[in-house]
């Protein structure tokens, strides 16, 4: 987003970018329906999501994986992909993008290259999960899920942010990695998935967990 689009009253520290994303974030998982109905507010967190990359980007060090996360401009694009969809394809890299910039600078390349090694297929679904922004018949995880999630698995700690939205939050996520699951074409690559999520850091698997639950 060029610097002159961006609106006046936005932050600029990542922080109070974080914080503003997480009310109206709140918002779309406590009353979606009143978040659908309000196009400026939909508008501000759609400038606050650019906002984090923006702002995320600006530490990213080049051996960071900062090339890999890059949106080409259109006509180099289009000079390797002539009948390429351009606004998917930046659909795409900035729902990505949203993971990857959550993801703490030093780990960010090792993040990238696990991704990069997944099979086509496993990734294109989950690209299209976070693109995906059908409802899930999630309702509410039990207590005895929400102490399951914080039994060794990477990402437990999420549990402890959301406090007490946990519940929720847990089933939402849960419903959606199996919407994945589901997308994928073959057991295989399913395995491959849940092999991959459970190799990752904390730090990576909260950033997965926080985009999912949004």
């Amino acid at each position: 987003m060029s610097s002159e689009l961006v609106p006046l009253d936005m932050p600029t520290d990542l922080p109070s970018i974080e914080r503003e994303i997480g009310e109206h974030e709140a918002l779309m998982r406590t009353d979606r329906r009143a978040y659908n109905a309000d196009t400026s507010r939909q508008i501000r967190l759609r400038n606050l999501y650019e906002a984090r990359a923006g702002s995320s980007a600006r530490d990213l060090q080049p051996e960071a994986g900062a090339d890999d996360m890059a949106i080409v401009p259109l006509a180099e694009f289009r000079a390797q992909a002539p009948d390429g969809n351009y606004e998917l394809y930046v659909n795409q890299m900035r729902q990505a993008g949203d993971v990857v910039y959550a993801v703490p600078g030093p780990e960010r390349l090792a993040f990238i290259r696990g991704l990069e090694a997944l099979p086509d297929g496993t990734f294109a679904c989950m690209i299209g999960e976070l693109m995906n922004r059908g409802a899930v018949a999630a309702g509410y995880a039990t207590d005895a899920q929400v102490r399951a999630a914080m039994s060794g698995y990477p990402g437990a700690s999420i549990v402890r942010e959301w406090g007490a939205a946990a519940n929720q939050n847990l089933a939402h996520v849960r419903a959606r990695l199996w919407r994945c699951i589901d997308s994928m074409a073959s057991d295989q690559d399913a395995d491959r998935f849940l092999a991959w999520l459970a190799g990752l850091t904390e730090a990576q698997a909260k950033a997965v967990y926080r985009k999912l639950a949004a």
